[in-house]
């Protein structure tokens, strides 16, 4: 004797039913499509936007984790964002020709920095006894 399919497991099986004739699933294929595509391009200013386009939503994907999933309003994590952003700019800019090697060491610096500031910021807020708001 089998037992009636529950309501979760009824609705699982409608989605799979109906999962290809969803206009979602062919608009993102066609967003990784072009993005895979974009280094064949030959114009440098398509390929930094994208860039930007990908490091900017990896940040709205680290809010979306922070805020949505955990309840946690922190406008904090965006300053280790910055020190990462500066510390690859100056090493690119100021180091001589940007190479591989540069970029490297921009990384590296920005992961020291953004370390070391979290330590500091750690060491003084897990002291906080209660929540205090403004």
């Amino acid at each position: 004797m089998t037992a009636a399919p529950t309501p979760v497991e009824i609705e699982r099986l409608e989605r799979r039913r109906r999962r290809f004739a969803e206009p979602a699933l062919y608009l993102r294929l066609g967003l990784l499509a072009a993005v895979l595509l974009t280094p064949l391009l030959p114009s440098f200013q398509v390929m930094d936007l994208v860039l930007k386009i990908a490091l900017f939503s990896t940040l709205v994907a680290s809010y979306d984790v922070v805020i949505g999933y955990t309840g946690i309003v922190s406008f904090g994590h965006a300053m280790f964002f910055g020190f990462g952003a500066y510390a690859v700019a100056l090493s690119m800019g100021k180091l001589g020709a940007p190479t591989y090697g540069h970029l490297a060491a921009g990384f590296a610096a920005g992961i020291v920095v953004s370390a070391v500031v979290a330590v500091v910021i750690g060491a003084f807020s897990l002291r906080v006894k209660a929540i205090f708001s403004p």
